[in-house]
């Protein structure tokens, strides 16, 4: 699952939350946060830095 934050230090802050992994675009870090398993595990992190995200 990716999440998609609304700013890079909320991806940050979420990956340091969650263990996540925030993606690379070219070597610079991106609003993206990969994440393993389900979303309903995360949610309570993701929430916890914004309600404004996206997930694919």
């Amino acid at each position: 699952m990716i999440a998609v934050m609304r700013t890079k230090a909320q991806a940050q802050r979420v990956s340091d939350l969650t263990g996540g992994k925030v993606l690379l675009d070219e070597g610079n870090p991106t609003r993206k946060i990969s994440l393993t398993g389900d979303f309903e595990q995360y949610r309570d992190a993701l929430e916890s830095v914004s309600v404004l995200f996206a997930v694919m």
